[in-house]
């Protein structure tokens, strides 16, 4: 029986400019979209900062963030079946 786990590739970080960060990911097969997700302090809570809907899509830049400030992301891929969405395990990524 094959697993139906989502296979990740590490999350990527560029920065663009001084004030965002440019994530990129390895495409998830059969994904309908990804999740992207943020935090800034170590005991924060994760928030949805973006719901990309093409699962094509492997980029999202973040914008307008304060210098020298830490954040962490995480990106999740989803697959809408049957009006029914499963989300897979996240990724991880500090800056």
């Amino acid at each position: 029986m094959r697993s139906n786990r989502a296979r990740w590739h590490p999350l990527r970080q560029k920065n663009v400019k001084k004030k965002s960060v440019k994530l990129t990911w390895k495409k998830v097969s059969k994904a309908t979209g990804y999740e992207v997700y943020r935090k800034s302090s170590k005991k924060g809570s994760y928030k949805k900062i973006a719901t990309i809907k093409k699962g094509t899509t492997v980029k999202y830049t973040n914008k307008k963030l304060k210098k020298h400030k830490k954040y962490t992301y995480k990106v999740r891929a989803y697959r809408t079946v049957n009006k029914k969405t499963v989300k897979a395990p996240s990724l991880l990524r500090r800056l």
